[in-house]
C-alpha cells in the first residue's frame, strides 16, 4: 500500500521524460533534416499521421518536408503517436507549427514559441515541463510548476 503512490509518481515522471524527449528529438530531427535535404522541414500536430491539422500535439505530430502551408509533394519523415498520460501543446495556438529552413534556422516569421507537457492527472501538475524554442531554433527546458494549456 505504501508503494502505490511512489510507483504512480515514478511512472508519470518516466512518461513525462519520454514525452519531452520525443518532441525535442522531433524538433532536432527536423532541423538536421532541413540542412541535410536542403529543403524546408516542418513539425506540426497531426491527428491522422498524414497531414498537419489544427489540433494540439496531444493527438500526435508529424515531421514532413516542405513549408508549413504547402501539402503538395510532402514526404512524411516521422509520425509520433500521442501519450494518454499527458497533454502536449503550444501555449499560443498560432505557434503550433515549426518550419526549419535549409540553413537550420526557423522560418523568417518565427518569433519563438513554448510547448508545454502537462500530466493529465492534476495531482502531478507540478511536474509540468516547458519546451522553449527561441528565434534561432535553440531548445531549452524548464519547469514552470503549473500547466497553462
Amino acid at each position: 500500500m505504501l508503494a502505490a503512490p511512489s510507483w504512480t509518481a515514478m511512472r508519470i515522471r518516466n512518461a513525462l521524460r519520454s514525452s519531452v524527449n520525443d518532441i525535442t528529438s522531433s524538433l532536432q530531427f527536423a532541423r538536421s533534416e532541413a540542412v541535410r535535404l536542403n529543403n524546408p522541414v516542418t513539425v506540426c500536430p497531426s491527428s491522422d499521421g498524414v497531414s498537419c491539422t489544427d489540433t494540439g500535439y496531444n493527438l500526435g505530430w508529424i515531421v514532413r518536408t516542405g513549408p508549413q502551408n504547402n501539402a503538395a509533394g510532402q514526404i512524411i519523415l516521422q509520425d509520433t503517436l500521442p501519450n494518454a498520460l499527458f497533454r502536449l501543446d503550444a501555449t499560443t495556438p498560432a505557434t503550433r507549427r515549426f518550419t526549419y529552413l535549409p540553413n537550420g534556422l526557423p522560418a523568417s516569421n518565427f518569433a519563438g514559441a513554448t510547448l508545454e507537457v502537462c500530466p493529465t492527472n492534476t495531482n502531478f501538475a507540478s511536474l509540468t515541463r516547458a519546451i522553449t524554442i527561441n528565434r534561432t531554433g535553440r531548445i531549452t527546458l524548464s519547469t514552470p510548476g503549473s500547466c497553462s494549456i
